[in-house]
């Protein structure tokens, strides 16, 4: 029966990807009775199972955009139950080949055979079903064969000797879950099968920096800035375009160079795909996303090969060439290979060497896009003498810096070098950051033109641009190719100086009256002393009723797009860190008990304590954060905040990588409700001389910046000159 006929049920997380909110919001919508989300019809795995067109309707009653997911549910959904503990980035990889496997029989004319062997049924033997499918392997490779450059990409994707291992039972699911995927057309499949392979690779926390995933961020904008060179060609190529790729592995970039050209109704020129990948299963999984694709504008060859140690495509010269390397990978040059013009890389990273050999390959009016760490960019020794050469070559269009948390793999920041074949007439090279806050620097130039529209869509218009002259940049000894190193940072205007500076002085002078009497409290206090020694401690679990608070967070950052997390609807744990009450909706829409009554005390012990008391009330609160309701009127609750964070409730806390206490485990000294009162004075007095020393420190700031930038503060009195001096 085909997989994607019959009801689809989904689960929690489904959900949430669907909807693109946390989980935790799923169970807020499932747990508020006003909400009415619809029941489970069914289990799996102690998993509650939902219809899916049960929550498609609600999600739309209720507003909530939301991506219909059945055919990536009921795909995803099956693939699980098939691959059992098969490895999910191998199991995806033996999906691709029979989906590659049937593509190809179709484009054959061999679709019979296929039809065949995908519907055998139980009575076939192991050895008859694995026989059928390596005649039909033989049969393509035959006819692939007298195809012009069309054999490697088969040969490359069809060979897998792991099927001459599986049980008849596996292979025979594979084979009609393959068939039904095929059976929604190429393009549906082709989605389907990179959804699982995405989803393979994450849930594995495999082939992540290295080889690639689908959808990746950085391998999108590569192929986007590939495109927009080719289309400011105006049409002047009608021959094949000619892409390479020396650590290809799943051939994330150039599929994506290719599926952006035929959907922009660009891609009648062919292209002629040249890639290779030391792993050896990676030129496999990426041959078989190229025949998903679809290859009959194409000729492609692939090798399971080490770029560095070997050139694969000696000859080439590339019109195009994208690589996303391995990052600080350790080598062992050979001194007298020829593409290390430019100088030999240092062994203790190959960076540089990615970068000679994509010049080496690049045809007149090529361009390479290479990404790599932000530390071949500016490290002294070798690499510098490397980066000087290639800058007085004229091989440095641009250096574009990324933000950090693009690569699953790793946090650390990195850079596209754009490069060219030496170009003496190459007088500067663009400094383009989509990383650094617009507002901290200023532009001075634009990149080249076919690159705005690229790095405007993946920075959202926050691209900072300079242009520097190549004399300037080999004028430094280290010639840093950094382009923060280079960015001008914005000059403060002198007129808003002083706005500055008048509008904090009135604030200040506003202050002085309270300022004084926060030091009349605290004189009174030291006048009356404050005898303490009959206290005696309790702890908060003796005192107050403790929950978590109910409302989970709402939305997801995301880093890719540099989009924050959403403003969250409830009191957290930042704010309960930072003694904050942010402007909130009063939590009318709570359930029943959920909101905070005025005298409630929120805390949060995760790392280090925190505590603040609500003395309104009728908040929402995070389920980071606790909330403790005093039991009794003999505490005020402000004190017992205070209290709570003092220095002998840090020793409670353990842990190995996060120190955490429970709370009802700290303590509070117990005193009488006038000495309570007495200390929460005396915070209030220094939480008011705080406030008016933040505001003398930004004055300070103030005036260094009024002598750095040439402003005049306040009424001057006599000659301003003499001011100055």
């Amino acid at each position: 029966m085909n997989i994607f006929s019959g009801t689809s049920t989904i689960t929690s997380a489904e959900i949430a990807r669907m909807a693109k909110v946390r989980p935790s919001a799923v169970s807020n919508w499932r747990n508020r009775e006003n909400k009415h989300f619809p029941k489970p019809v069914d289990s799996k795995d102690g998993r509650p199972l939902f219809d899916y067109d049960q929550v498609a309707a609600w999600l739309k009653d209720n507003g909530i955009d939301f991506e219909d997911s059945r055919l990536e549910q009921a795909a995803w959904s099956f693939f699980e139950q098939w691959r059992g503990p098969m490895d999910p980035a191998a199991a995806s990889s033996l999906l691709l080949w029979g989906l590659a496997l049937g593509a190809s029989a179709r484009r054959f004319g061999l679709s019979a055979e296929w039809t065949e062997m995908a519907s055998s049924d139980a009575t076939a033997s192991d050895a008859a079903v694995i026989n059928r499918c390596e005649r039909l392997v033989e049969s393509i490779l035959g006819k692939a064969a007298q195809d012009s450059g069309g054999f490697n990409v088969f040969q490359v994707a069809l060979d897998d000797s792991r099927i001459r291992h599986s049980n008849d039972k596996t292979l025979r699911e594979l084979l009609r879950f393959s068939d039904d995927l095929l059976s929604l057309g190429d393009a549906k499949a082709n989605r389907l099968a990179s959804m699982i392979l995405e989803r393979g690779i994450v849930a594995q926390g495999r082939m992540r920096t290295e080889f690639g995933c689908p959808n990746a961020p950085v391998s999108t904008l590569l192929a986007k800035l590939a495109t927009s060179y080719v289309d400011s060609l105006n049409g002047s190529r009608s021959d094949m375009i000619s892409v390479y790729d020396p650590a290809c592995g799943i051939a994330e970039g150039p599929v994506q160079f290719i599926g952006i050209r035929r959907n922009s109704g660009n891609g009648t020129v062919g292209i002629s795909l040249h890639g290779a990948d030391i792993n050896p299963d990676m030129p496999a999984i990426a041959a078989r996303r190229l025949i998903l694709m679809g290859v009959d504008d194409m000729t492609v060859t692939l090798h399971q090969q080490d770029s560095l140690m070997q050139d694969a495509f000696q000859g080439l010269r590339a019109d195009i060439v994208m690589v996303e390397p391995p990052f600080s990978l350790r080598w062992n040059p050979d001194d007298l290979d020829a593409r290390w013009r430019y100088g030999v890389p240092p062994r203790s990273d190959s960076a540089l060497a990615w970068i000679q050999d994509a010049v080496a390959h690049l045809a007149d009016g090529g361009r390479a896009f290479v990404v790599t760490p932000e530390g071949p960019l500016w490290r002294p020794n070798v690499e510098s003498s490397i980066r000087r050469a290639l800058v007085a070559a004229g091989c440095v269009e641009a250096i574009i810096s990324l933000p950090s948390n693009l690569y699953m793999g790793t946090a650390i920041p990195t850079a596209i070098w754009v490069l060219t074949p030496p170009n003496a007439s190459r007088d500067s090279v663009a400094m383009i950051s989509t990383a650094a806050e617009r507002d901290e620097y200023h532009g001075d130039g634009e990149p080249p033109a076919w690159m705005r529209i690229p790095l405007d869509e993946f920075s959202h218009d926050r691209t900072v641009t300079r242009v520097v002259r190549m004399v300037d940049i080999l004028g430094k000894d280290s010639t840093p190719l950094l382009p923060t190193d280079w960015l001008e940072r914005n000059t403060p205007d002198a007129d808003i100086i002083a706005d500055d500076y008048a509008t904090r002085r009135a604030v200040l002078v506003e202050l002085r009256s309270d300022a004084e009497e926060a030091l009349r409290t605290i004189e009174d206090f030291d006048a009356r002393g404050f005898d303490c020694s009959t206290a005696g401690m309790t702890t908060l679990g003796d005192i107050a009723a403790i929950k978590r608070g109910a409302t989970p967070t709402v939305g997801r950052a995301d880093p890719h797009k540099r989009i924050p997390l959403p403003e969250q609807p409830a009191v957290t744990a930042s704010d309960v860190r930072e003694h904050m009450f942010r402007p909130l909706a009063s939590a009318t829409d709570a359930s029943e008990g959920t909101a905070t009554q005025p005298g409630d005390i929120l805390l949060t012990t995760a790392g280090e304590i925190h505590a603040m008391a609500d003395m309104n009330g009728n908040h929402s609160v995070s389920t980071a954060v606790h909330v403790a309701r005093l039991k009794s009127g003999e505490w005020n609750p402000e004190y017992v905040a205070l209290m709570l964070e003092g220095e002998w409730n840090a020793h409670l806390m353990e842990g190995a990588l996060v120190k955490r206490v429970r709370p009802a485990q700290l303590e509070v000294p117990r005193i009488p409700m006038e000495q309570q009162n007495r200390v929460v004075a005396y915070a209030h007095a220094v939480k008011t001389l705080r406030r008016q020393a933040d505001l003398c420190r930004h004055q300070l700031d103030t005036v260094a910046n009024a002598a750095r930038y040439s402003a005049v503060l306040g009424t001057v009195m006599g000659d301003s000159k003499e001011n100055g001096r």
